[in-house]
């Protein structure tokens, strides 16, 4: 399999991991009448569901390239969409702050892979 192929497979994957954590964290933020709505509503369930797809998926993934390319992708992915996800769903500031860390962390991993 392509390595171009699964490095996509692998930023969908991390999309979809971050839309899981998008569903907890509405679910996290609601009132519910007893504990067991509470862990046991369509956000929980479905977040849950799609953190299943995307740890099969990731295992598929690393039969065909390394931990680190697998982990450098899903990671920087992650950042992006967690940062615009945060703005767009929850009403999140993107500080300067926030943008100058994801870059250092960006280019820390750039140096990492180009080892």
């Amino acid at each position: 399999m392509s390595s171009y192929l699964v490095i996509t497979i692998l930023i969908i994957n991390a999309i979809v991991a971050t839309i899981s954590q998008v569903l907890l964290k509405i679910s996290a933020t609601k009132e519910y009448k007893n504990i067991y709505f509470e862990y046991l509503n369509p956000y929980v369930i479905f977040g849950y569901m799609l953190m299943f797809i995307t740890i099969v998926v990731n295992i598929f993934a690393l039969k065909y390239v390394s931990i680190v390319v697998s982990g450098v992708f899903s990671e920087i992915v992650h950042m992006i969409f967690g940062l615009f996800a945060g703005r767009l769903v929850f009403k999140e500031q993107i500080s300067n702050r926030k943008i100058i860390g994801i870059l250092i962390i960006v280019v820390g991993i750039i140096f990492v892979i180009k080892q």
